[in-house]
């Protein structure tokens, strides 16, 4: 709001201006209010304003002020709110509406604050949902309908707007911001209509940020998570001590996330200096710890164990060395990796394996871990991993709660082959070894192993019998037959419906 003039003389000079002007229709007498209007408010007067900035909407035919106008009303209702007379308010509403019809995507978030401080909560829940579906990236909307819906007792609707931000904005901030909100002594203490998990989480370095990581993935899940989570390196003291607070908890599941550090150091660290006898040393005694661990606590405890391996260095300490020398370290943690497998096969039923090498691999373990925080906080993974582990365990807890994944219902067309059957023919779809029947081949592939760990395969297809059921007997290229699926809905029928009469001829849930 820069002027040559004193605000005296551009407002005299302003208004000469618009007497002369106020009757034409067009951007300059627009812009000419916008500067009076400017004016009037640096110099308080906010009602002369309020209305020179509508006169100059309607001298803008065009839209393109409208952006600017709406800013100017942002202030203006600020001002309005600072102001303390009697009638601001009546005031505020109009101007903040006027400058969501104007610019809805900057205005809507001020509008459902100013509802929401008047007590008008439902017109506010509207107004906050309205700016969420303008911007679905913002977290801050999200985490103020949250919010309010906590304020009025909603907490299941809190909860499912935060899970609604996590599917439209993931990131490390947000998946943080929405653990710690879920935190909130509130949902702790509110009737759950959800399973409850109680997940203990040990280890030896920082595992605050996977706890995190670990609850959103079990409220997305629908589960209600308690988790226990060991004071930093003390999963030695919570196993061997009986009375400790791991056995006083009473975990469902107990995840172990040793680093391998700690029980492989010298060959972890620093084996220059080890033999080959000293390097199977080493590695014997931290298997062993690792063993009595395991023997302890399934002693005391019916609860799964999750174990991670151990991450296979990406760059050795030998360098390029290290794949000819004799259990150089690429070669030991394989070892390691293959021994810690065995010993959950042949010796504990209860304990399984995450596979945390195979993890850092798919994320990268160049990014897996940021040695600064690592050697400052001892916080051993970035965000992606903690992503992936979090999704790791899901694998394990998912069953043991039950959430199964029973039956994979299936389309034809376009699905298991390229093309329709009933205009190209079985001769004329899309399936083979050449793209792209090449692609439909691999998925019915996958379907197959899907099977074959007793997943069960469905139909259904809006689709005539005749021209559908020849394809899975006379087409050289299926590898799904009808054998493979329990049932099928090959008819004009509405999908919604083929799909429950094949839950209910399955005896198997919906869900």
């Amino acid at each position: 709001m820069n002027s040559k003039h004193t605000d005296q003389d551009q407002s005299s000079d302003v208004l000469e201006a618009l007497s002369l002007l106020d009757g034409d229709s067009s951007d300059l007498v627009a812009d000419i209010m916008l500067k009076a209007a400017e004016s009037a408010f640096r110099k308080g007067d906010l009602a002369r304003t309020e209305d020179l900035l509508l006169r100059a909407l309607s001298h803008s035919p065009t839209g393109t002020h409208n952006q600017q106008i709406a800013e100017q009303l942002l202030a203006l209702a600020k001002a309005w709110g600072k102001a303390g007379v009697a009638d601001a308010e009546q005031h505020i509403e109009p101007i903040l509406r006027k400058a969501w019809e104007l610019a809805p995507h900057s205005t809507s978030t001020p509008l459902a604050q100013f509802l929401q401080k008047q007590g008008r909560h439902d017109e506010a829940v509207e107004a906050w949902q309205e700016a969420i579906r303008l911007n679905p990236q913002e977290a801050n909307n999200y985490l103020a309908l949250a919010r309010l819906h906590r304020q009025l007792g909603q907490a299941e609707q809190a909860r499912r707007i935060c899970l609604d931000l996590l599917a439209a904005a993931p990131s490390a901030k947000n998946t943080l911001n929405v653990a710690s909100f879920l935190d909130d002594p509130g949902e702790a203490a509110a009737p759950q209509l959800r399973p409850t998990v109680r997940v203990a989480l040990l280890g030896n370095a920082t595992l605050d940020h996977l706890q995190s990581y670990l609850k959103v993935e079990l409220h997305q899940a629908d589960l209600h998570p308690v988790i226990y989570q060991g004071g930093f390196g003390q999963y030695t003291q919570d196993i061997l001590d009986p009375s400790s607070a791991l056995y006083a908890f009473q975990p469902d599941v107990l995840i172990l996330a040793i680093h391998p550090s700690r029980l492989f150091p010298n060959l972890h660290d620093y084996p220059f200096s080890m033999s080959v006898e000293q390097r199977r040393s080493e590695i014997e005694q931290g298997l062993e710890t690792v063993s009595s661990l395991l023997s302890t606590f399934c002693e005391r405890s019916p609860a799964p164990v999750l174990l991670h391996n151990m991450v296979v260095p990406q760059r050795p300490a030998l360098g390029t060395l290290d794949m000819r020398v004799e259990l150089g370290q690429t070669a030991a943690f394989s070892e390691i990796n293959l021994r810690l497998a065995e010993t959950a096969r042949s010796q504990f039923k209860n304990v399984y394996i995450v596979d945390e090498d195979a993890v850092q691999s798919r994320y990268g373990k160049s990014r897996a871990t940021d040695q600064r925080l690592w050697l400052t906080a001892r916080l051993p993974w970035s965000d992606g991993v903690l992503n992936g582990l979090a999704s790791e365990y899901m694998r394990y807890i998912r069953p043991l709660k039950g959430l199964l994944r029973k039956c994979v219902v299936l389309d034809l067309d376009n699905t298991l082959w390229g093309g329709v059957v009933g205009e190209d023919g079985l001769a004329g779809i899309q399936l083979g070894s050449e793209a792209p029947g090449n692609a439909f081949v691999a998925f019915q592939r996958e379907l197959e192993k899907l099977w074959k760990r007793g997943i069960l395969l469905a139909i259904s297809s809006k689709n005539n019998p005749d021209d559908a059921l020849p394809v899975f007997e006379k087409h050289p290229d299926m590898v799904l037959k009808l054998s493979h699926f329990a049932t099928h809905r090959i008819n004009w029928d509405q999908k919604a419906d083929s799909i429950r009469s094949i839950a209910l001829e399955l005896n198997i849930g919906l869900d």
